[in-house]
């Protein structure tokens, strides 16, 4: 009875981890990237234009800490860019398709990867953001 309830948890425990892996953060075709390693401060995508936009990230199970996933429009008034939303996510967590807030016009947009709260580096993982026309909403 031993064996058989040992190989049941173990065959379970294998398919929970297949499961895990092959869900991995789902990037949409036409979409601007970027990726941050453990020695860096941050990582910017490239700059898209839209009213608004969707955006996800993922931080890897390996980081240090939490990683800060974070939407970026131009500000004109301040000849720069300002933070739209700050996700923060524990190392395995992700986040996929959020929508940034929305302008009457089309604005500059980019995604933000750095290391949450005080913290210079020790994170892994990507972000996105979507580039082309805004998905159509139901």
């Amino acid at each position: 009875m031993k064996k058989i309830f040992s190989f049941a948890v173990t065959l379970l425990l294998c398919l929970s981890i297949i499961a895990v892996s092959a869900y991995a953060l789902s990037i949409p075709s036409g979409s601007a990237t970027c990726a941050i390693s453990s020695n860096q401060a941050s990582s910017y995508t490239i700059t898209v234009y839209g009213k608004y936009k969707y955006f996800g990230g993922h931080n890897d199970p390996d980081s240090s800490h939490k990683l800060t996933v974070c939407s970026q429009f131009f500000d004109a008034s301040s000849n720069g860019f300002m933070y739209d939303e700050k996700i923060a996510l524990d190392p395995g967590f992700e986040f996929q398709g959020r929508k940034t807030r929305e302008f009457p016009v089309a604005n500059a947009w980019r995604v933000q990867l750095k290391p949450y709260a005080s913290y210079s580096n020790g994170c892994s993982g990507q972000g996105y953001i979507f580039r082309n026309q805004q998905i159509e909403e139901p």
